[in-house]
C-alpha cells in the first residue's frame, strides 16, 4: 500500500533548503570577509573563539591572571549603559553600534557608517533573518606613535622573538614621558591626537591620567633609555551567547550579539637606536586609552601571554 504524502512535507523541504542556503551564505561571507580583512592587515585577524587565552568584557576583572583581557564599553554603550562600564565611551570617529532590528535598510546603513568612518573595510553582514533583534559594538583605532618611536624591531619572550616597537626618549621636556622606578619601566605616556596612551607594567588607578602624571612627576625619575616593547596590531570579532552576556538588561530578546576590536600601534620611523641602555618591556603589562580630561580609560588591554603578539618574520 503507498503511503500517501503529507501535505506539509514540500514545505518542510523549502525551509531544510532555505535554511541550509542561510547557513551556506554565511560561510561564503565570512570566508570573504576574513580573507578580505587578512590581505588588508599584516596583524592579528581571528575570532574569540580562536583565542582562548583572551577575554572580552566591558567590565574589568577583579584580578588580573594569566588570560589576555580587552576591555571597552563597547556593548553597554550600544545599549546606553556606559554609566555600567568599567570604560568610558569610545571617541565617535572611532567607533560604531547598533540596536535594531535587522532589515536590509537596517543592514545598508550600517555598512554606509563603516564606508564613512573606516574607509577600505569591507562590507559586513550577520547570521540574521529579517525581524530579528540584533545588537554589535565596533571599536577601530589606529594609533601613530609620535616622534622618537621606531619599528621593525623584534623582542624575545620566552625563547620567541615577536615584532616590537622602540622608543627612544632623548629628553626630559619631550611631550612622550617615560618613568622608571629604578631600572624598571614604570609607565610610558603618550599624548596621540587629542587622547593619551599609557603602557604601564602595573595596572594603573582610578582616576584622570594628568593627575597620575602630577603623582608620578614627585616619585618616578626619568632616564634616558631605549625602551622597547612587542607592537600591537589586531582585528578581532566576539559572536556572544546571551547567556553569556547577561550584563546586558533584556539579553534574552537578542538573536545576534557581536563585538569587533581592531587596534593597531604604528611607528613612522623604521630605524635602530644603539647608543643607549636597553628596558625590555615583557608580559604581563597593561594598555591605556584615554581622552582628554576624562576619569576613566575608554579601551584597556592586559597583555599576559603571546597570544596577542606578532610572530617575527624569519
Amino acid at each position: 500500500m503507498q503511503k500517501s504524502k503529507s501535505p506539509n512535507s514540500g514545505l518542510n523541504k523549502a525551509l531544510i533548503f532555505v535554511s541550509a542556503f542561510v547557513v551556506s551564505s554565511l560561510i561564503i561571507y565570512q570566508v570573504y570577509y576574513y580573507s578580505k580583512i587578512k590581505s588588508l592587515s599584516s596583524g592579528l585577524v581571528a575570532t574569540a573563539a580562536e583565542l582562548p587565552n583572551t577575554q572580552i568584557s566591558p567590565l574589568a576583572p577583579k584580578h588580573f591572571s594569566g588570560i589576555n583581557y580587552m576591555g571597552n564599553a563597547g556593548l553597554l554603550a550600544a545599549v546606553s549603559q556606559t554609566e555600567n562600564s568599567s570604560f568610558s565611551a569610545a571617541p565617535a570617529e572611532s567607533y560604531l553600534s547598533g540596536n535594531g532590528i535587522y532589515s536590509k535598510a537596517f543592514l545598508d546603513e550600517i555598512n554606509i557608517g563603516i564606508s564613512n568612518k573606516f574607509p577600505n573595510h569591507p562590507p559586513i553582514g550577520f547570521p540574521a533573518r529579517e525581524g530579528d533583534k540584533i545588537l554589535f559594538s565596533y571599536l577601530f583605532k589606529n594609533v601613530v606613535l609620535p616622534a622618537g618611536f621606531a619599528d621593525n624591531h623584534t623582542i624575545d619572550v620566552n625563547g620567541k622573538h615577536f615584532r616590537a616597537i622602540q622608543y627612544m626618549a632623548e629628553n626630559n621636556n619631550a611631550s612622550t614621558k617615560a618613568y622608571f622606578y629604578g631600572d624598571s619601566l614604570y609607565l610610558l605616556y603618550i599624548p596621540v591626537d587629542k587622547e593619551a596612551l599609557a603602557i604601564s607594567k602595573r595596572p594603573l588607578p582610578a582616576g584622570s591620567i594628568d593627575s597620575l602624571l602630577m603623582k608620578m612627576s614627585n616619585v618616578a625619575d626619568w632616564k634616558k633609555r631605549i625602551i622597547t616593547f612587542p607592537e600591537i596590531d589586531f582585528n578581532i570579532i566576539k559572536y556572544w551567547k546571551p547567556e553569556d552576556a547577561l550584563f546586558i538588561a533584556d539579553v534574552a530578546g537578542y538573536k545576534h550579539i557581536e563585538e569587533r576590536l581592531k587596534l593597531k600601534l604604528s611607528a613612522a620611523k623604521t630605524e635602530k637606536y644603539n647608543d643607549l641602555p636597553m628596558v625590555e618591556l615583557h608580559p604581563p603589562f597593561y594598555i591605556y586609552l584615554y581622552k582628554t580630561n576624562s576619569a576613566k580609560p575608554y579601551l584597556n588591554l592586559y597583555i599576559a601571554n603571546t597570544e596577542l603578539l606578532l610572530p617575527a618574520k624569519k
